[in-house]
């Protein structure tokens, strides 16, 4: 990061003094079918990057809380497959084979309100409201994590799964439980630093399956029919007319805006480069847009707020 993030803005608490919200950097993939081969590499791309005594829980459906990975509870499944590695991941499998929904989460078992920040993957797929399948595949980092250790696990993602898109950058994120006051916070701090992403995927996941998240410090692109040729141009030859960099990777491209996630904090008239414009201007007609109101009371009494924040980079909030 160009500038250390504030004390007081890398975790924010209630009244009462119970931290709610962190900032923390993300790197979040959408996608609505997996299969085994996938979700075991993501699991060794995950432990391959996380440091080992940071590998420490583990949750799947059929388990009712959390497990040491170092000593697993293994269900049927798992022990008829004893011996295999990550055997506790084997009822997941099964359920990924007979096209089911699941989850699969990791976990340091850092809570919010430790300094250290935390280390996460969240693989998911479960039905939406029209039946249809939503799933993403989303990893949380301390602020501390290297650029380029962030930059490579993104492009190592972009080489090992099919997916429809991604973003990575700085985020906020909050403890689940007390999500109505803590995006009450989050509704003031969206409006000051721009560069943090607003992350709701109750909210946001239907729409990703044809819309793109507004610029992020990277931006992913995945391969296929439902992006159009024009876009994938575009998107292309980013690097050619800002200082964008663009990889082309085995399933799709990842576009790194600026040389460093950024606060672009209003405050201190951070303004972000042009890239951010350009990327914006250039998925503007699949730009995330009408996706109602942002969870908590300040979003939903605000009606514009959300698709201001939707909007942020476009050409027309920055004249």
């Amino acid at each position: 990061m160009a500038r250390t993030l504030p004390k007081d803005l890398a975790t924010i608490a209630l009244d009462d003094g119970t931290i709610v919200v962190k900032v923390l950097r993300e790197m979040i993939f959408y996608k609505s079918d997996f299969t085994v081969d996938e979700y075991d590499a993501l699991i060794d791309l995950y432990k391959s990057y996380c440091p080992a005594n940071r590998d420490r829980l583990f949750r799947i459906p059929e388990l009712p809380s959390w497990s040491q990975t170092a000593a697993p509870r293994l269900t049927m499944s798992a022990r008829q497959k004893h011996g295999k590695p990550l055997a506790e991941f084997e009822a997941v499998r099964r359920r990924i084979s007979e096209g089911r929904w699941f989850f699969t989460k990791l976990w340091d078992g850092m809570e919010i309100d430790e300094p250290d920040g935390s280390w996460s993957l969240d693989i998911q797929r479960r039905r939406g409201e029209d039946r249809t399948w939503l799933g993403y595949v989303r990893f949380l980092f301390p602020l501390d994590l290297p650029d380029a250790t962030h930059v490579s696990l993104a492009r190592d993602v972009v080489d090992t799964i099919q997916f429809i898109s991604g973003h990575g950058g700085l985020c906020f994120t909050y403890v689940p439980e007390r999500k109505s006051p803590a995006f009450d916070r989050i509704y003031a701090l969206a409006r000051r630093l721009k560069g943090v992403d607003v992350e709701d995927l109750p909210i946001t996941l239907p729409h990703m399956r044809t819309e793109l998240k507004p610029p992020c410090w990277l931006n992913a692109i995945g391969r296929g029919s439902i992006w159009s040729k024009d876009l994938w141009r575009s998107l292309c030859s980013l690097d050619e007319r800002s200082t964008a960099q663009v990889t082309e990777g085995r399933f799709g491209l990842l576009i790194q805006l600026s040389e460093s996630p950024e606060l672009f904090d209003v405050n201190y008239r951070e303004l972000p480069p042009q890239s951010y414009r350009d990327f914006d201007a250039a998925i503007s007609e699949v730009r995330l847009s009408d996706i109602g109101a942002f969870s908590g009371a300040k979003f939903g009494a605000d009606p514009e707020a959300t698709n201001q924040w939707l909007s942020r980079f476009s050409s027309a909030q920055q004249s």
